[in-house]
């Protein structure tokens, strides 16, 4: 099993474990592990700095009458026992048990010894506090007797656990192969502390770690950071991954299901999809979005940007799907892609984005006029017109007697040799263009060319003009 599984596996172990308040976090090393709650304070267990001679002194304070050398072959028991405490080796805790057992029972037979010697002395004397009484002497016993019952019960629990926790990360590492080796995984599904993975029509139940099996309380919100790559691909979730706040929940749909990022299905901005050069843009317009995969989402992560201007427009957004904003102002004088941006992240902090965009265009004429000479007017009142960035293309100009058929458009789109007839496909006479100074209805001066057929013809004719 990887690093970066046993760390996902263990956070859902100590997923449910309370210590006052909620966890929040839990970091370790090899000698100590240390919970954060919600109020920010640490508690820490380190195992490998137990003091010794505290507890043999607490011990020999209960019972005063204990021989030095008991005490010290106390002492030497419980360092023993702390010593194979720390390798973890099965062989080495039965020891220790015993031999702990081994120095209790020393230890209520030295005591009792003591008891059997212990002569009644003068009312002076025992006022005086000089000895102890049989009553003090069992009491002390007694004391003592459930001091080591305790530490007894802690080895026993402390092994006991030892067992379950093994047992329960082979079942884990088995739900972790059994996935990755799957070709097909019908359904996952979770019922108290079994797993159930149906594969080929048959379900197969794996135990899940236990919160009780180790501390009682409730389960607390948890979320796993991380910024190391992850170097292989483990189950759903690809190499290369980092994770940012990720919760329990998302870790585990992306582990068996391959969760996929989410990405913006659609965003757009009520602006037109076209703009005369030289019309201004201000006011109030709304964003509108959709995100689809919502699970590995990073809370309040969205972000609008003016990508032309490189101007931030709002970040911190919660995904409400719309949000309304004063636009900064915009114009343009020649033909424009105007970009808009938005952002979100992912828990895994992978940044998405979509784009939306208008253009500002040059305004292109085409009709009918009697007018052997245009003027800027008459410009104007030619049947069609469009906003294009490009004069190539099939203009369908309408039966008029008696008159040209004219087109203009900005010189800025240069000159132009072909016009045909695309119903005879038979090439059209035109004449020189003209120059046309026209002052648009945004007051933009634009020079326009002007072609026109070089006989007056009254039928209904699409032109199609290209270079």
């Amino acid at each position: 099993m990887s690093e970066e599984t046993t760390k996902l596996l263990l956070l859902e172990i100590l997923g449910n474990i309370k210590i006052r308040d909620a966890i929040v976090n839990v970091s370790g090393t090899a000698d100590k592990l240390t919970f954060t709650n919600q109020a920010g304070k640490d508690v820490s267990f380190d195992l490998q700095n137990l003091d010794v001679d505290k507890l043999i002194k607490d011990i020999s304070e209960d019972c005063k009458s204990y021989t030095k050398e008991g005490l010290q072959k106390l002492k030497e028991g419980l360092e023993k026992y702390i010593a194979d405490l720390k390798s973890n080796s099965q062989k080495s805790l039965e020891k220790t048990a015993a031999l702990l057992t081994s120095n209790v029972n020393s230890l209520k037979k030295s005591c009792e010894d003591k008891i059997n010697q212990v002569s009644v002395k003068s009312e002076k004397n025992f006022i005086e506090g000089k000895t102890f009484t049989e009553k003090k002497v069992e009491e002390s016993i007694k004391n003592f007797t459930v001091k080591i019952e305790k530490v007894s019960s802690d080895i026993d629990l402390l092994q006991k656990n030892k067992t379950q926790f093994k047992e329960e990360q082979k079942n884990l590492k088995e739900v972790l192969d059994e996935l990755k080796s799957s070709d097909v995984v019908q359904n996952v599904r979770v019922n108290k502390n079994f797993l159930f993975v149906k594969k080929n029509d048959k379900e197969k139940k794996y135990v899940l770690p236990s919160s009780s099996s180790y501390v009682s309380g409730g389960a607390p919100e948890f979320f796993y950071t991380n910024t190391q790559k992850m170097e292989k691909k483990v189950g759903g979730i690809p190499a290369g991954t980092t994770f940012q706040k990720a919760s329990l929940e998302s870790l585990w749909s992306m582990l068996l299901y391959g969760e996929d990022d989410p990405y913006f299905s659609s965003f757009v901005i009520d602006f037109k999809p076209e703009y005369e050069v030289g019309e201004p843009i201000s006011g109030v317009k709304t964003a509108y979005w959709g995100i689809t995969n919502t699970k590995l989402l990073e809370a309040s992560s969205i972000s609008l940007k003016y990508e032309t201007g490189n101007v931030v427009i709002a970040d911190n957004l919660d995904n409400s799907g719309s949000y309304s904003f004063t636009t900064p102002d915009i114009v343009f004088y020649e033909y424009k892609k105007v970009d808009f941006g938005i952002y979100g992240t992912t828990t895994t902090e992978n940044v998405f984005s979509d784009f939306f965009s208008f253009y500002y265009k040059h305004r292109i004429y085409a009709g009918n006029s009697e007018l052997q000479i245009l003027t800027q007017e008459a410009l104007k009142q030619l049947q069609l017109t469009d906003l294009t960035d490009t004069i190539d293309g099939k203009y369908p100009i309408a039966e008029r007697e008696n008159s040209y058929k004219w087109i203009c458009y900005p010189a800025i789109f240069g000159h132009r040799e072909n016009f045909r007839d695309t119903d005879t496909d038979i090439d059209i006479e035109m004449s020189d263009p003209i120059n046309i100074l026209v002052t648009n209805q945004f007051g933009l001066q634009i020079n326009y060319l002007c072609y026109r057929t070089f006989y007056k013809l009254a039928s209904a004719l699409e032109i199609e003009v290209s270079q």
